[in-house]
């Protein structure tokens, strides 16, 4: 039987990206100057890459002011997404990430006037539920469990607008993908510069292990895992790059149990079930 390449591909995308909540867990460092590593060894990478491509780093005015824009808001999302790591864990708080796919339906209604479907409608209720059951004894039985929670789900809010920017981007793009996720990665690790300073965050990586993980981290799980996501996407239906995408917060749940020792009582595994079923419901659309 042949492989479907562009689906593995995919496959081992989500597989990165889920790993890399554990990966933070590991990091000695606060959640912006994580987050500011990783952007900052991604545009990088990404420049490397234009180089040895040979491709311009001409980029146009409105396209820049797209591309930084997602930029920022993937930053404000990886910084409220290892907040929320750091407090709850890789597990629940990538399954709160994972919630972009709601905001992102909810932004195509209020921008773009696209039609609930009964589908959705179902899919929204389940995912509450889903949330409730996940994340009551979470906020019930730790002291930052609710902060947890809602920085988790600001984080899903934030990546649904850096996605909104970057469809926006392609309106107004004619360079290659590369060209776009450099300048989003460049101005997205310059946002959290600035807001470092601002906050006196310390930004120092204390020793090799840090600075080992924290390249590894830009540049494995954000530079390949970008990668094989926009090599696999265009040639697979969306119906189905929905559903594998749910493999990466299964996989950050699996590995916070397992790896970590989380306790996860009886009603949140049904909880997080019902979360990733209400996102693979929400992903089949009707052909």
């Amino acid at each position: 039987m042949p492989i479907n390449q562009p689906l593995l591909l995919l496959a081992i995308g989500a597989v990165l990206f889920g790993s890399g909540g554990l990966l933070v867990a590991f990091i000695d460092l606060s959640s912006s100057a994580i987050a500011f590593y990783r952007m900052a060894v991604a545009a990088l990478v990404f420049a490397l890459l234009m180089r040895m491509r040979n491709e311009s780093f001409a980029i146009n005015g409105f396209a820049l002011l797209f591309a930084g824009l997602s930029g920022v808001f993937l930053a404000i999302d990886l910084i409220l997404w290892h907040e929320s790591i750091k407090t709850i864990g890789p597990g629940i708080a990538t399954t709160l990430n994972s919630l972009q796919v709601f905001f992102m339906a909810a932004f195509g209604l209020l921008l773009y006037q696209e039609k609930p479907s009964m589908r959705l409608l179902v899919a929204l209720v389940l995912c509450f539920l889903g949330v409730v059951l996940l994340c009551g004894i979470e906020i019930q039985q730790t002291d930052q469990g609710f902060y947890g929670v809602m920085v988790g789900v600001l984080s899903a809010v934030a990546f649904a607008v850096s996605m909104l920017f970057l469809k926006t981007v392609a309106l107004h793009q004619k360079r290659s993908l590369y060209n776009t996720v450099f300048y989003a990665s460049m101005m997205g690790a310059s946002f959290i510069a600035v807001y470092g300073a601002l906050s006196f965050d310390d930004f120092r990586i204390p020793n090799v292990s840090t600075l080992l993980l924290v390249v590894c981290y830009g540049a494995i799980i954000h530079v390949m895992g970008w990668f094989l996501m926009a090599k696999s996407i265009p040639q697979l239906p969306l119906a189905l790059v929905g559903m594998v995408m749910c493999l990466e917060p299964v996989v950050a749940f699996v590995a916070d149990v397992a790896l970590l020792q989380k306790h996860i009582a009886a009603i949140q595994y049904v909880g997080a079930v019902l979360v990733i079923l209400s996102i693979v419901m929400h992903s089949l659309k009707k052909r």
